[in-house]
């Protein structure tokens, strides 16, 4: 009989996170420039004149113990363009991005959006240059990429 009280309340406590936990459809963008100096080294990039940002956790958590692994998004605004902002930045070029259709949100500018196409396997290509985060990323992010795209510069940043 315990283990049926037991068994209800894990089940009620799990209901409860679901329901509390935020969701990419329910949560909006942070505009906050300040607080992405967590995640981002900021001293190296021009100051934008806005930000948006989110934190996400990705995919389903896994069966294994540990910290939920999680990714962070962000799109900085500047009043200007600037074609060679990546040599200015001493930017690594990288390989073809690809990323999970969930990555794109409502709130990003549409240009962004524009430059990502849907593959035969279901997932987003970046259709521009891409750039290595190296330098640009704070732990516990280790892995990302930079794109840029008109006055836009768009991060990505996630643990493994």
């Amino acid at each position: 009989m315990k283990w049926l009280f037991w068994w209800g309340g894990l089940l009620l406590l799990s209901a409860a996170c679901t329901h509390l936990s935020p969701t990419a459809t329910t949560m909006a963008p942070s505009t906050e420039i300040q607080p992405l100096a967590r995640w981002f080294n900021l001293t190296i990039l021009p100051q934008p004149v806005q930000a948006q940002w989110v934190q996400r956790q990705r995919g389903i958590g896994g069966s294994a113990p540990g910290p939920t692994d999680f990714y962070v998004v962000a799109v900085l605004t500047y009043d200007w363009v600037a074609p060679d902002l990546a040599t200015y930045l001493q930017l690594q070029p990288r390989d073809t991005v690809y990323a999970e259709a969930q990555l794109l949100e409502s709130w990003m500018p549409a240009v962004i959006r524009s430059h990502f196409t849907v593959t035969p396997e279901g997932y987003l290509r970046f259709d521009g240059p891409a750039y290595k985060a190296e330098g640009v990323l704070k732990s516990p992010l280790s892995y990302g990429y930079i794109l840029i795209v008109e006055n836009y510069i768009f991060i990505y940043g996630a643990t493994r």
